[in-house]
């Protein structure tokens, strides 16, 4: 996790950067909530905007030092890439999902991937037994395929909350 005393003695925090980022993901994972449950699509404009705005997110919490942090953090997606095409191919996952997936894992720390990944298997599970129920007890509801897009970005945000408290902690000290 990062540290705002950290990145405070090397005189480089915009939380102001990393809130304004944050919040415009936020709306983004909104929207894919709303189109994965409404359509079973994922649109590919969302999982770049949330790509890009990882930029900002890391340069504002390291300044020009958030940007090696970026560079390493390159290095997650391009691992996870091989397995996740893998399950593209399988048809486990759908297309959206994978880029999805990498484009969050733009925004989370490495030594956070693995509880994202539990949460995410977890709650697709979850999701998936709930909407067979649903469609057994009401069955106009669409149980065929599972919105994966909504465990992916709970997992996301659930191992971010602290990254994000920390920004705003960071915001609010700055203005004292």
């Amino acid at each position: 996790m990062i540290n705002v005393d950290d990145l405070s003695a090397a005189g480089a925090v915009y939380p102001g950067l990393t809130l304004a980022a944050a919040l415009a993901m936020l709306l983004l994972c909104g929207a894919i909530v709303y189109s994965d449950f409404a359509h079973r699509r994922i649109p590919n404009g969302y999982c770049a905007a949330i790509a890009v705005l990882s930029v900002p997110w890391w340069v504002g919490l390291g300044g020009v030092s958030g940007l090696v942090g970026l560079a390493y953090q390159l290095a997650v997606p391009l691992l996870a890439a091989i397995p996740l095409l893998a399950l593209f191919a399988a048809r486990v996952l759908a297309g959206g999902d994978v880029k999805l997936l990498l484009a969050l894992l733009l925004w989370t720390p490495a030594a956070l991937v693995l509880p994202m990944l539990i949460v995410i298997i977890l709650g697709g599970g979850a999701l998936g037994l709930v909407l067979k129920l649903l469609k057994r007890l009401f069955c106009a509801v669409n149980a065929d395929t599972v919105p994966y897009g909504v465990p992916i970005i709970a997992g996301a945000l659930l191992v971010l909350i602290p990254e994000f408290r920390m920004a705003m902690s960071a915001l609010q000290a700055s203005w004292a």
